[in-house]
């Protein structure tokens, strides 16, 4: 992406809706009781929208275990890191954030990886949406 837009320059906007954080305060704030466990996996048509660059996409609040949020580049590298099998590596040799993400990964493994998808796909279509006028530009200069 970032190789293709050097020469296009093409802003790209990723579309949101609330934060895995922002949903929980707006449950706190109707008085429902707070969950160990949540993935966003939609965003509702009347969910207000805001715009990110790339980096703050990839810091975006996707889901929360155990008190803890987690990212989009979290939940990515949870999925193809530890659950795909590459970099598994030692735990004792672990970072906070693979410490982080190892532990991320073992609950979503024994949860199984439905819990996660939903997420995934949610990732992958605002990032398809974000990527479509660079896309329609680097098509349009091939023409």
């Amino acid at each position: 992406m970032d190789v293709v837009n050097r020469e296009h320059r093409v802003p790209l906007e990723f579309s949101v809706g609330l934060s895995s954080k922002e949903r929980e305060a707006e449950m706190r704030a109707l008085g429902l009781p707070e969950v160990m466990l949540h993935f966003l996996g939609a965003i509702p048509p009347n969910e207000p929208r805001k715009i990110l660059k790339l980096e703050q996409f990839l810091k975006f609040p996707v889901a929360k275990f155990e008190g803890e949020h987690f990212s989009v580049v979290t939940l990515i590298k949870t999925c193809a890191n530890r659950l795909g099998g590459v970099h598994v590596g030692e735990p004792t040799s672990d970072s906070a954030e693979e410490a982080n993400i190892r532990h991320f990964g073992e609950m979503l493994s024994g949860l199984g990886m439905q819990h996660a998808f939903s997420t995934l796909i949610l990732i992958a279509s605002v990032t398809l949406a974000a990527l479509a006028p660079l896309v329609s530009r680097v098509t349009c200069s091939q023409t």
